[in-house]
């Protein structure tokens, strides 16, 4: 099955990190940033990017 997540923010400066992307996951209210989820789902099959 598939598990999408959406990043809406980022709390760090200059050097990009996982713990500092802010997620919205439907699966767990608990999980709220992309170094969690990472943590639990290493791979992924897709990554989509909106910028509208």
């Amino acid at each position: 099955t598939s598990h999408w997540v959406i990043i809406y923010g980022y709390t760090g400066g200059q050097t990009l990190s996982a713990e500092n992307f802010l997620i919205r996951d439907p699966a767990s209210t608990g999980r709220t940033t992309l170094a969690q989820y990472l943590k639990l789902y290493p791979s992924y099959v897709k990554l989509v990017h909106y910028n509208g």
